[in-house]
This record gives structure tokens, C-alpha cells and sequence, in this order.
């Protein structure tokens, strides 16, 4: 009864375990290997194997001595098993001595079956010791050591004393596989589909030639329909949803105060337009979509991950979520985890990496179909922004990788250290439908964009850049007469800008309808202010002792090395707390000069901008952010004038300020800068890396992939590690940059008048209020109402939002209002004005 009991208890446990496959979840939800839990699994279900030696010598020592009846190893194999026992024993006989024999293939060919009607586990073995009853010498064949009766075998950890309870066992890994199989049959695991097959050879050494052989490996990459990456980020999504507004029971001031907290403007709209504009708010989402290649086992892989765009309209805030579940969470940090949509072996060149255009493309239409929750509500998505770093961006959009217009935006890349330059220039093309339309304007351009090479417009013949320019109406026909391919070719490249072929979005269709794509509202920010701040940051650490007293520099080195050099890795939060870490040191030192702490102090707080979250953006930190931009490319100015002397001047002055001053304050007017942050799609590529690392074989290329997506399914729903200690770090360090309000000295604004109007020019919606309202000046500076106990004005400039507002529209915004200036003769903070 006991024993039954126990029994009983075992199984229930056991059952437990595999309970909704909770142990499928927890074999492929963390990082082991199958190889590596079959061997923990049997180190933890099994005796040793000096027990079990010690244990069969024990046994043998008892039959010898006739205290124990000795094991029957073939059992009732003659009554069950039923094959041609002649002709499997005729058969043997015949074989010459010293014959290799495999047991287990003879038994697979005369079909060797057990009770159940399978293959026995150990055929081999019963078909060997079934000849022996025969009175067949099997001794005689070569082999016959390998499949012998005395094996050894490491018997089940047993429960107690009793010798016929057993530990609860689970499944092995074989099983595992068949259920994992299963799920991926019945669609409960999603890997996607095959893609893009492309063929790979590789090396091996044929032994019994001694050759170095090749053969051909054909790897396919694997990609998730949109579609069904966008519904899955919905279903992860409903908790943080809002609740189901009853719009018909709202009067018009309810409808007209929500969209205002929403900064959305119903001007000139009736009551049912307004009541329909809050609908479509309220049941919109914005995609971003992200992309970047890596090394994983030993190979290039392409990555894309699609994410959506906290929205307050949409979702909760923080602080709603917790009152709703009493339970703490960054609800936005949540809404932008990225979803996988495309994987595959790919190097780093344009050429593989536009293979793939075609298959993203085929998924675009999908976005007009909307997507709905378990209640039915249904989202509608629109792609609004593409977020990675430069090289990523350069090929997305069509830009060239190098050279003087390596930047998406038309500056050149020698005129980055001036700031009027790089703020007047024609031709900003931030969105997909502006690049498409300027490409195919051109007769020799749209010609050459159907063309299926990298880089259609690098080899121009004479007649072509002749032809391109003069329509275009760069230079007359005249001109182009007497210009040489040589300055024609400069020519071109100063019109085109860095634009080397369509969007890879439009490639191979450079005329496809972009409504029709539903890409008509993508664009890029020209920046990615995690790489942007990181490499700014390590540009400075490495400039500055080279500029300062030895004891300054001396505290420099100290920080990199206490902080930096100890780590393997340098990560952008390590570089975010080194800053922190500096700036704290250099307040402390008195040696220091005022401009250095000030160079330092406006890094630190345009880090603390970007990365704050999308709930504290405010016309205050907009006004600040470009403020303290502003403030620091002059102390670069003060304190590291001249040509650097450690680092070349175009890494100092080179695409990371220019992003950091240029493009990240008119982006944060628009979207909060950690929402288009490429930290969450960062943080994923590490997770896949570890992945593949620790549980990929490598000796099997199409494994990688599949490995990935069968382990980061089960591993989002497992908890995901926080970074919360991490955070609180930076947050605790970052008390020590100064919260006061924005100064600038007028002597500086007099030195770099041209600058000091561009400021201007970025901040005129501020202006226009009039002195004293958003600026004064105070002595012998200029002092922005910017600090964290200012609040904005009723007469000052209104939040914009990505849902209303694009970039380009902010520019010709900041265009206009700086016009309204001009006209009205408002009080500027400039002692210089250029009209033009």
C-alpha cells in the first residue's frame, strides 16, 4: 500500500512538471543546450558511474557465488518477437571470422520489433544474445566487446531504502524534440518562414581520400509575416491598453480637452469630425522598424525587429498602470520591446543585404489591414519612423557609406564644426516619398534606379552627369559645354548629396505608389542618440588630457580607467555613468576650469534628456535640450580649439556631434529620443548572441536560425531580466548635473554671431512671446528659461506629436515662425542678424 502510494505521488509529480509543457518552457526558455541538460539530467537523476561499477561488480560477485539467480537478458524475446529466425541465423553462420558486424543494423533489417511494435532500444543486443541460445559463437566477429552483456549501465537514483521506487524522472530530450516538433507543427511555436535560400560552400577533409573537399550548403533565411509580428505585439500589448472610450455618450468640450491633452488641434473641424478625429487617435498605432548585422557563430547575420511607439493616446502611463494593477512598471519600456520579424545569414555588403527587399516589401500592403484584441477593438498601424545607427540608416534610405555626404541629410561632412552651414542646406530628405520623388526627377537618375546594382549612380558617363545637371538646372548648358567629366562629377556629387539609389524599401520598384506600401509616413531621425552620445562622449575622454593641465588630465585617466577600462565591453550605459562619474570629480576639483565642467555638464544633461522617457517630454525640455546643445558645441569650441591633437578632426568634428546638435533636438520637438533609442533592439541582438553561443551547433548552419526563434519564443514568456540596478546608478550619479536654468555668456554670442542667429533661428516659436517671457539677460549673460521649476507660457509655443507632425513639417514650422520674427522685429538674443 505504501509502495503504491509513493507510486502514485511520483507520477503526479512528474505530470506536474510536463503540465502545459511547462518543462518544454523551461528547457528552451534559458540559455542550456540539449547536450547540456541530458548530461545535468542524468547527473541528477542516475548514480555515478563508480556506483554503478561498484554496484554490477557487487552483483557479479553474488551470482558467481549462487546467492543471486543471475539476470535473464533475453527475457520472452522468442515468444514476442516474430521475424525469420532461419534466415537471420543462417545468415550469421555464413559470415567469416573476424567480420565486423553492427548487431543493431542486423536487427533494423530483419525488423526486430518489441510489444509495443517499436524497435527495442537495445535490439542489437537481444538479437546477439538470441544467436547465442542458438549455440551461435558470436565471440568470433570483430566488435562483439562493444555489445556484451556486462555493460554497465547507471541505474535511477532510488527513494529511500525500497529498490522498486525511483526518482521522478522527466522527459528526455529525444522526447523533447517530438513535442517541440509537435508545437511547431500546431502552430503554438512560430518560426516563421523560409526565405531568400542562398548557397554557402564550405570545407572538410574526406578521410578516406585525405582530401580537402568542398560541398554546397544551401541556408534560407527566416522571416514572421508582418502581420503576425504586429498582432503579436498586440496581444503582448493589451494589458497596457486603455480602456474602451464610449465616444457617442462625450459632449464636445470632453472630446475637444482629450485631444488637446493629446496635442492634437481640431481647428475648423465640426463636432463629428472632432468626435471622429479622437476615434482615429485613439485607435492608431506607430511602428518603428529596426535593423542591424552581426557576427553569430562565426558568420554574418542580418537582423530586422519591429516595435511600437508609446503613445499616451493608446496606452496607460506609469503611473495609470499602477493604479490600475498596484503593480510598478515602465509601461513604455514595455510597449517598445521589439518583436523579431527577419533573420538571416548575410554579410555585410549592400549587395547581399538588398536580397531581402523584395520579401520586406511583399509584407507592406498588410499594414492597411488592422489588427485586433481578445474584446475585439481593433488598431490600425501606421510605419512611422526607421531607428538603427548611421551604416544602417545609410542603407535603408539610400545613402552612401563614406565620403564627404555620408549623412542622410545634404551637408557636407567638412563643414560639420559650423553650425550656420549645416543648418542651411536645401533638400532635407527625411522622409522615403521626398528621396523617391528627387531621385526619380532626374532623367538619367530615374532611369538608372530600376537598375538591380548597389550603387546605379557612381559610374555616370559624361553625356549623363551632363544631361542629369542641366535639367536638374545646377548649371546651365553652356557651363556643362565647357566643364570637364572631372568637374561634372564633382558637380554631381555636391547635387546628389550622398543619394546613391532608391530607398531599399522601393528597390527594383523605384516607381511602386508609397501609399499603396503604406510607407508614405516613414522617415528617418538622422540620428541614433545611444551610438551618438557613446562614441561623442569616448571622442572627448580621449581629446581632453591632451588639452588640460596634467592634474586635470590626470583625473580624466583615472576615471577611464576605473570606470571603462576594467570592462570587456564597453557599453553605453558604462559610458553614460563614466560622464556622470567625470563631471562629479571635475565640480570637486579646483583646478578645473569653468568651461571644462560646462562642456562636461551639458554632455551629461543631453544624455539625461534623450534617455528620459516619453511621459516627461515638455515644451521646458524641448526648450532646454536644444538649448544645452547648443551651449556645448561653443565650449567644444572654447575648450578645444584649434585641430585636436589625439583624435583626427573629422572623429571630433564628425557625424555624432552633428547628430547630437543637428538633428536630435528637432527630433525631441517631435518624438521623445529614447522612443527611436535603439537600446531595446540592442539589448535583443545581445540575447540572440548569448543564444546562439551557449545552445547553437554550430556544426549545423541551418540550426542557428531555427535555435533563435524556438528559444526567444519561450524565453518572452519567461520574466525578463531588469535593468533596474543598472538605472539606479546612472539616476543616483546623475544628481550632480546642474538643474539651473540655461546661460550663455554675451561675449560668446558675440564671438559666433552667425552660431548665436542660428540658435535663434531653432528656438523662434520661444521668441516670438517677446523678452522676458522664455529669455532675459541677467549681467553679462543670456539666461533661457529652461529649468526644471519653469513652466510653459499660454503664450508660448504648443507639444508637438509624431501622430500630427513630421519632421519636415517641423522644419518648415521653425522656417515660418523664424519669418514671423523677422517681421515683427522681436527681441533676439543675437547682436547680428543675417537676412537671406
Amino acid at each position: 500500500m505504501r509502495r503504491q502510494i509513493t507510486r502514485e505521488v511520483r507520477d503526479k509529480i512528474r505530470q506536474t512538471k510536463m503540465k502545459k509543457n511547462r518543462d518544454l518552457q523551461v528547457t528552451f526558455g534559458n540559455g542550456e543546450s540539449l547536450n547540456k541538460r541530458k548530461s545535468r539530467r542524468i547527473a541528477e537523476e542516475f548514480e555515478t558511474r563508480q556506483e554503478a561499477e561498484e554496484r554490477t561488480k557487487e552483483r557479479k560477485e553474488k551470482e558467481v557465488k549462487g546467492a543471486i539467480k543471475p539476470k535473464d537478458r533475453l527475457g520472452h524475446f522468442d515468444s514476442f518477437a516474430d521475424f525469420d529466425r532461419e534466415g537471420l541465423k543462417n545468415k550469421v553462420m555464413d559470415w567469416e571470422e573476424n567480420s565486423e558486424v553492427n548487431w543493431t543494423q542486423l536487427a533494423v533489417k530483419y525488423n526486430i520489433k518489441g510489444k509495443d511494435g517499436e524497435l527495442p532500444g537495445n535490439a542489437g543486443q537481444l538479437v546477439k544474445l538470441w544467436l547465442q541460445s542458438q549455440g551461435v559463437d558470436t565471440e568470433r566477429f570483430k566488435g562483439s566487446t562493444t555489445c556484451t552483456g556486462d555493460r554497465i549501465r547507471r541505474a535511477r537514483l532510488r527513494i529511500g531504502t525500497d529498490p522498486k521506487i525511483t526518482m521522478p524522472t522527466t522527459r528526455t530530450e529525444a522526447q523533447m524534440r517530438k513535442e517541440l516538433r509537435l508545437c511547431i507543427r500546431e502552430g503554438e511555436v512560430n518560426i516563421g518562414d523560409f526565405i531568400v535560400p542562398k548557397q554557402y560552400k564550405t570545407y572538410y577533409l574526406n578521410k578516406a581520400e585525405n582530401k580537402i573537399q568542398t560541398k554546397v550548403t544551401v541556408i534560407e533565411g527566416r522571416k514572421q509575416p508582418l502581420l503576425k509580428c504586429r498582432q503579436q505585439l498586440l496581444q503582448k500589448q493589451e494589458r497596457l491598453l486603455r480602456n474602451k472610450a464610449d465616444y457617442d455618450t462625450m459632449n464636445l468640450q470632453e472630446i475637444k480637452n482629450r485631444l488637446e491633452q493629446l496635442c492634437e488641434t481640431t481647428d475648423g473641424e465640426t463636432e463629428e469630425e472632432t468626435r471622429a478625429h479622437l476615434k482615429r487617435v485613439e485607435a492608431t498605432r506607430h511602428l518603428a522598424y529596426w535593423e542591424d548585422g552581426a557576427c553569430l557563430a562565426n558568420h554574418g547575420y542580418i537582423l530586422y525587429l519591429v516595435s511600437a511607439l508609446y503613445d499616451p493616446a493608446i496606452y496607460l502611463t506609469s503611473a495609470e498602470y499602477f493604479d490600475k494593477h498596484k503593480v510598478k512598471l515602465n509601461v513604455q519600456n514595455e510597449v517598445e520591446r521589439p518583436e523579431l520579424y527577419l533573420i538571416a545569414r548575410c554579410g555585410a555588403s549592400d549587395e547581399e543585404q538588398l536580397m531581402y527587399a523584395e520579401t520586406r516589401r511583399d509584407d507592406l500592403p498588410s499594414l492597411s489591414e488592422p489588427v485586433q484584441t481578445t474584446d475585439g477593438r481593433e488598431y490600425a498601424d501606421i510605419l512611422r519612423f526607421f531607428k538603427g545607427d548611421h551604416p544602417a540608416r545609410q542603407f535603408e534610405f539610400g545613402a552612401q557609406r563614406s565620403g564627404h555626404y555620408s549623412c542622410t541629410c545634404p551637408i557636407d561632412k567638412r563643414t560639420t564644426s559650423d553650425f550656420w552651414k549645416c543648418c542651411h542646406v536645401d533638400n532635407v530628405l527625411s522622409n522615403i516619398t521626398d528621396r523617391q520623388a528627387f531621385i526619380m526627377e532626374g532623367p538619367v537618375t530615374s532611369h538608372k534606379a530600376t537598375q538591380t546594382v548597389p550603387d546605379p549612380f557612381a559610374k555616370m558617363t559624361k553625356d549623363e552627369m551632363a544631361d542629369e545637371l542641366t535639367y536638374r538646372g545646377t548649371v546651365t548648358y553652356t557651363d556643362a559645354e565647357g566643364m570637364t567629366k572631372k568637374d561634372l562629377n564633382v558637380q554631381m556629387k555636391h547635387t546628389l548629396h550622398g543619394v546613391k539609389r532608391i530607398p531599399t524599401l522601393l528597390y527594383q520598384s523605384p516607381n511602386a505608389s508609397v501609399e499603396e506600401l503604406n510607407i508614405q509616413h516613414l522617415e528617418e531621425p538622422g540620428s541614433e542618440a545611444m551610438h551618438d552620445l557613446c562614441n561623442h562622449a569616448k571622442n572627448l575622454l580621449e581629446e581632453i588630457p591632451s588639452r588640460v593641465s596634467t592634474h586635470v588630465a590626470g583625473i580624466v585617466k583615472r576615471v577611464n580607467n576605473l570606470v571603462l577600462n576594467s570592462k570587456d565591453t564597453v557599453r553605453a550605459a558604462d559610458m553614460r555613468y563614466a560622464v556622470l562619474v567625470l563631471l562629479q570629480e571635475l565640480k570637486q576639483d579646483r583646478e578645473t576650469s569653468g568651461e571644462l565642467v560646462k562642456l562636461i555638464n551639458t554632455l551629461a544633461d543631453m544624455q539625461r534628456i534623450c534617455y528620459a522617457a516619453a511621459e516627461d517630454r515638455s515644451m521646458i525640455n524641448v526648450f532646454r535640450l536644444t538649448n544645452v546643445s547648443f551651449l556645448h558645441y561653443l565650449m567644444i569650441k572654447e575648450c578645444l580649439p584649434g585641430e585636436p591633437s589625439s583624435i583626427s578632426s573629422r572623429k571630433l568634428w564628425g557625424q555624432y556631434i552633428h547628430s547630437l546638435r543637428d538633428h536630435v533636438p528637432i527630433n525631441y520637438r517631435v518624438v521623445a529620443i529614447s522612443s527611436i533609442m535603439a537600446e531595446n533592439e540592442e539589448r535583443q541582438f545581445s540575447l540572440l548572441k548569448r543564444i546562439t553561443k551557449s545552445s547553437a551547433s554550430y556544426s549545423k548552419p541551418g540550426h542557428i536560425i531555427t535555435n533563435i526563434l524556438v528559444r526567444t519564443h519561450f524565453q518572452d514568456k519567461a520574466p525578463t531580466s531588469s535593468d533596474k540596478h543598472q538605472q539606479n546608478k546612472i539616476s543616483k550619479a546623475g544628481k550632480v548635473i546642474s538643474s539651473e536654468r540655461t546661460t550663455i555668456p554675451i561675449k560668446l554670442l558675440r564671438k559666433y554671431p552667425r552660431e548665436a542667429q542660428t540658435h535663434c533661428e531653432r528656438i523662434p516659436d520661444f521668441l516670438l512671446p517677446g523678452y522676458g517671457v522664455y529669455w532675459h539677460i541677467e549681467g553679462e549673460e543670456v539666461v533661457f528659461h529652461d529649468g526644471p521649476n519653469d513652466k510653459p507660457n499660454s503664450d508660448g509655443p504648443k507639444l508637438h506629436h509624431f501622430r500630427a507632425t513630421s519632421l519636415k513639417d517641423e522644419r518648415k514650422y521653425l522656417q515660418q515662425k523664424w519669418q514671423e520674427c523677422l517681421e515683427q522685429r522681436v527681441r533676439v538674443p543675437a547682436c547680428k542678424l543675417w537676412v537671406y
